[in-house]
């Protein structure tokens, strides 16, 4: 809305009078400024809930990976150490070729574990990134919904200011009353606009004038 009231005041060259240039922009500027900051402290505590947590599983998976490092280069020194052995007494050459493979099978079983660890903890960060997309997604159509609601209140605004009733009824009571401009008749009664005008008047004549919620007669 403010947009289009820029373009059309950009256009407009008639600045006579008390008429400020870009005033109607500035009044719709103002309504977006007044609704306030869309996203919100509540959002803003989520997403930094959602921040933590996956800084806490930053963690663990530094710290899970370290141990099985760890772990890893113990054996391959042992598996290591254990072929020098074997190879320096060959007595004991097969019980040393089936601890090596013992080993080497151990070492793979905690690769295996590993890539399981890390592809849970991706998981895991997955999920935490998909409720920190749903709650912005969530934030967006909640600021939009009223953001619309703001334009259909201007809009109903300027139709009461042009004595237009904002669901096209010919005869409705959801405008605003306005001073009567009729002196010289008799004002009747408050009209309630799903009544007819004249059963107010108590000699049954003939309505002048009905509208803004006030009736007149020519009596």
């Amino acid at each position: 809305m403010a947009i289009k009231q820029f373009e059309r005041e950009s256009m407009d060259t008639d600045l006579g009078g008390n008429k400020k240039k870009y005033e109607d922009t500035l009044e719709e500027l103002n309504k977006v400024k007044a609704m306030g900051d869309p996203f919100g402290d509540e959002y803003k505590n989520q997403m930094k809930s959602v921040r933590e947590e996956q800084l806490i599983l930053l963690k663990k998976f530094h710290e899970l990976a370290v141990k099985l490092d760890s772990k890893k280069k113990i054996l391959k020194i042992r598996r290591r150490l254990v072929t020098i052995v074997i190879g320096l007494n060959y007595v004991i050459g097969t019980v040393g070729v089936l601890v090596h493979k013992v080993l080497k099978k151990r070492e793979k079983d905690l690769d295996k574990q590993k890539e399981e660890k890390i592809l849970r903890l991706q998981l895991a960060m997955e999920k935490t990134s998909l409720k920190l997309v749903f709650l912005f997604s969530l934030t967006i159509i909640v600021f939009c919904s009223s953001f619309g609601d703001a334009r259909e209140m201007a809009k109903e605004e300027v139709n009461y200011i042009d004595g237009k009733c904002p669901d096209g009824k010919k005869n409705c009571n959801c405008l605003p009353p306005v001073a009567p401009v009729m002196d010289s008749y008799k004002i009747i009664a408050t009209c309630h606009r799903d009544i007819e005008c004249i059963k107010f008047c108590p000699k049954g004549c003939k309505i002048v004038n009905c509208k803004f919620g006030t009736c007149f007669c020519e009596c």
